[in-house]
């Protein structure tokens, strides 16, 4: 009987302790389930506006870039363009007798300055606010940049878009920049013979991959530690859209640069 009674005892014990978790749990549940559902909304508000914060520092400084695009192209770069086609003439007009020694050749050589300032800044302006990239605005201004870098890198390149991809203004901006920084870190620094860039769609997503045949990065050493201020710029603002840029070396040789990120993307 006293054994029954110990086994009983112990049975209302462990009913009692069962209890008492399971009143404790609930307890801890009703006070601290408000708590995180609260905690959960502020840090969504919190996302979010950081979001619409970010969207309007994009769009402001989309519209900031148009202006000096606008200002450069209707003045300075006329102004000097201007100057590029006189001076020629002022050069062909002179008369024999004030053709010192050293005249025609100085403008000559100004000639040359001023054509060369106004070519920078024309490309400047590119870089400042790009061409037209909707529709099929993307592939065609992609394929006028890789071939102008390349040219300059005296390197091959070859350049694959798909066609329909469908992306909004932002996202195709955000394509054309990766392209522009990813070609031009090869032409600077890769020491390639060879650049490929593609263009392609997966579901939701862009994907864009730069790669080269030259050399990659150092072992244990980030790109973006070795002075790449423009690529960490670039992987900072893909992060903030929703998206994710990678740097990595390939085999034999050679690096690529990828991105991925929203193809709907808006800062609107």
């Amino acid at each position: 009987m006293a054994t029954e009674q110990m086994e009983r005892d112990a049975d209302e014990l462990v009913v009692l302790l069962v209890g008492l978790a399971v009143g404790s749990l609930v307890l801890f549940l009703v006070v601290v389930l408000p708590l995180a559902l609260t905690l959960g909304r502020r840090v969504q508000h919190a996302e979010q506006g950081r979001a619409r914060l970010l969207r309007h520092v994009l769009l402001a400084s989309d519209l900031e870039r148009r202006r000096i695009a606008a200002v450069l192209h209707d003045g300075v770069v006329q102004d000097l363009a201007g100057m590029g086609y006189a001076l020629p003439a002022v050069a062909a007009a002179l008369p024999p007798e004030a053709e010192a020694p050293g005249v025609r050749g100085v403008l000559d050589r100004l000639t040359d300055l001023v054509c060369d300032d106004v070519s920078k800044l024309r490309q400047l302006l590119v870089d400042i606010h790009p061409p037209d990239l909707d529709g099929d605005g993307l592939a065609s201004s992609v394929q006028e940049l890789v071939a102008n870098e390349a040219t300059a890198g005296a390197i091959e390149a070859e350049v694959r878009v798909a066609a329909d991809l469908g992306l909004t203004s932002d996202a195709a901006r955000l394509a054309y920049r990766v392209v522009r920084e990813g070609v031009r870190n090869v032409v600077k620094h890769a020491q390639a013979e060879h650049v490929s860039v593609d263009i392609g769609r997966s579901g939701g997503l862009v994907l864009v991959r730069v790669s080269d045949d030259g050399r990659g990065p150092v072992p244990g050493r980030d790109a973006e530690a070795e002075g790449h201020l423009g690529l960490r710029l670039l992987r900072d603002a893909v992060r903030d859209l929703g998206g994710r840029l990678d740097l990595a070396s390939v085999a034999p040789v050679g690096t690529e640069l990828s991105a991925a990120f929203p193809a709907s993307l808006s800062t609107r």
